[in-house]
């Protein structure tokens, strides 16, 4: 059954336009409250979070009353990162979580992730279970019994206490100078605070939100001003978190992209930084050749479907541990239930630590040039629509034969389908999603 609401990371959109709006919220959250009632009769409490965005308090408000008419008990912890909502369901044994975002969109646009009680990304399942609640009439408690309201706000010690604890000893980096690009989001407070207490030398920037200026030109979407920075101030490196802290990305001593990929083959070959993970999961879009750099370093790979829900989906499938995505998600449930960018990046230093090798020596893979080109879409595309493309893409894999990959799929947060094109060449990667592009136009954007 197909979803009408949440994509692959909540339900996300420009605010004011339905769904992301007050009057949804206010329904979602009556939602989500019946069917964890329905779930478990003792579900009581839920722990919710926001980013920097300036509609975060109105769909709180929102969200907050649909959810504690059912008689559920909201924890507000106020402006906190994506992974710290996941930690501290776990930490104050919540039934449920509730983040306030839209990751990497811009200001404009919001959303609504919800978490278990295990602080995982809630099951499709469970999701759908909601959207067909959502239908129903708006559910009050019979006898009154009304959720509470506890104000927590940045009462997040334990999370932060937990991360300097698993990395106080590993990480001795206090020589060298970071520049930190915090996207103007949910992790300019955490961050600083664990990389003080860790005694890191950093240079702060993109870390003063104002509601609208969340990962404009910078973050990890937006590399620039750091590979900038970074170079002109001869730093040690960079590090980017997204809008609400759950995505990382590096930038080397040179000024080079170190990605997801990067980053998940890095900590792949240091068991004593990350533990043991068992092998690895990336998604469809981790470039072939750091799956090749796997396969030749005797790491076990397996590839997901895009979103980090898939990945934890097949890690819990396959009993491992690490796995990630290009775009910065990094799950290691040695550490943490989800994508979380900051305990990521503390790895990274820690095995930087210990290597005592410039970033640039440890992602040393060199990977295939992707093309990847969005193709706007009037109307969400199913099955069928896909299958229109079946031949068009089978003629470009045969063309590509063993030298590339395409990949074709609808976006799961914004209105798009993605055409990627893997090669040995540039040249013969963007020849090939030109063609695909073509015939997405031709076939479906026309309809």
């Amino acid at each position: 059954m197909s979803r009408k609401y949440f994509g692959t990371d909540g339900v996300r959109g420009r605010v004011g336009v339905f769904p992301v709006t007050a009057e949804f919220a206010l329904k979602l959250g009556n939602a989500a409250g019946q069917v964890l009632k329905a779930h478990d009769k003792s579900a009581k409490t839920i722990v919710l979070g926001q980013d920097t965005r300036v509609s975060g308090d109105m769909l709180k408000a929102a969200f907050v009353s649909g959810i504690t008419a059912t008689g559920m008990d909201v924890i507000n912890l106020g402006i906190v990162p994506t992974p710290v909502v996941a930690f501290m369901v776990r930490a104050l044994e919540a039934s449920a979580g509730v983040v306030l975002s839209a990751s990497h969109n811009p200001y404009y646009d919001n959303g609504v992730k919800l978490f278990s009680s295990e602080g995982e990304k809630l099951s499709d399942e469970i999701e759908l279970e909601i959207e067909a609640a959502l239908d129903k009439e708006f559910v009050s408690d019979a006898d009154g019994n009304y959720g509470q309201i506890v104000s927590k706000i940045n009462e997040i010690s334990p999370y932060i206490g937990y991360c300097v604890s698993l990395f106080k000893e590993k990480i001795d980096l206090s020589d060298k100078k970071i520049i930190v690009d915090c996207a103007h989001g949910a992790m300019f407070r955490v961050a600083e605070e664990v990389f003080s207490r860790l005694k890191l030398q950093c240079v702060n920037i993109a870390s003063n939100p104002d509601g609208k200026n969340i990962n404009v030109n910078c973050g990890a979407v937006h590399l620039q001003m750091l590979k900038d920075r970074v170079i002109a101030e001869k730093a040690y490196l960079g590090i980017a978190f997204d809008g609400d802290g759950d995505r990382v990305m590096f930038v080397d001593e040179l000024g080079n992209t170190v990605d997801g990929d990067d980053i998940l083959y890095i900590l792949s070959k240091h068991p004593s930084i990350t533990q043991e993970v068992g092998g690895v999961v990336g998604t469809v879009m981790t470039n072939l050749a750091i799956e090749q750099a796997f396969d030749d370093a005797k790491i076990a790979f397996k590839r997901a479907k895009v979103g980090d829900r898939y990945v934890l989906e097949q890690l819990n499938l396959l009993h491992w541990k690490l796995g990630g995505e290009a775009s910065g998600h990094v799950i290691n449930l040695n550490y943490n239930t989800t994508g979380d960018g900051l305990l990521a990046a503390l790895q990274l230093l820690a095995v930087l630590s210990q290597r005592e090798q410039a970033l640039s020596a440890l992602s040393a893979v060199k990977k295939m040039p992707q093309v990847m080109i969005n193709v706007p879409l009037s109307r969400k595309v199913d099955a069928d629509d896909m299958s229109l493309l079946i031949e068009d893409v089978s003629f470009s894999e045969k063309a590509l034969s063993d030298s590339g990959r395409v990949v074709l799929r609808p976006s799961g947060t914004e209105p798009v389908l993605r055409v990627m094109v893997e090669a040995k060449d540039k040249k013969l990667a963007s020849k090939w999603a030109e063609y695909l592009v073509k015939k997405v136009q031709e076939k479906l954007v026309s309809v």
